[in-house]
This record gives C-alpha cells, structure tokens and sequence, in this order.
C-alpha cells in the first residue's frame, strides 16, 4: 500500500511534468507565466521537503534539475523552451527551499 506521503510525492511531480509537457495554446511572454513557474517550483519544494520530508538539499537539486531538463525537452512536445522559464523555476525552488528551512527552525525552537 502506498502511503500518503509517498502518494503526494508522485502527485506533486507527476503534476508538474504533466503541466509542463502536455499541449496548450501559446502562452503570452507576461509575468504570469512565470509566476506560474515560480509558485509551481516553490510549493513543490514545500510538499516534498516539508511534508513528504525528503532531505532539503538533494530535493532542491533535483526539482531544478527536473524544471531544467522538462525545458529541454518541451520542444518534443510542441512547446518552447524558454531560460526564462528555467530561472523563474529555480528561484521558485529556492524560495520554497527557504520556506522549508525557517519552518524547520521555528518548529525546533518551540519543541
């Protein structure tokens, strides 16, 4: 039986693949689209570090990893591969990285 956490984790991920593979309309260039990425990426580092609890670090690495290597791939799929897309998921990821880590802290001060 798959647990909760393990479930959210394939959630979260195969979430964000799927978004960023499958085929939509033109998006416009606007800060909205990367305010997409950037939300996308943070809360993804919240799920997996936060509640799932993987290690902070290694799930960084890997989410900018994997927002890297979908943007390489997304011209298989009849989309385009922006940098900017790519930036806007890695700050997304530190964002979410720091949330994670002054989460961490406050809960060992008050335990």
């Amino acid at each position: 039986m798959i647990g909760p956490r393990l479930l959210l984790a394939c959630c979260v991920v195969g979430g964000l693949i799927a978004a960023s593979v499958l085929p939509v309309a033109r998006l416009p260039s606007d800060p909205g689209n990367y305010l997409g990425h950037f939300s996308a990426y943070s809360l993804a580092m919240v799920a997996l570090a936060g509640v799932v609890r993987l290690k902070t670090w290694i799930t960084a690495l890997a989410l900018v990893f994997l927002g890297v290597t979908i943007e390489f791939l997304q011209p298989f799929f009849d989309r385009e591969n922006h940098w900017q897309d790519m930036l806007a998921n890695s700050i997304g990821v530190g964002i979410g990285w720091l949330t994670v880590v002054v989460w961490n802290g406050r809960q060992q001060e008050s335990g």
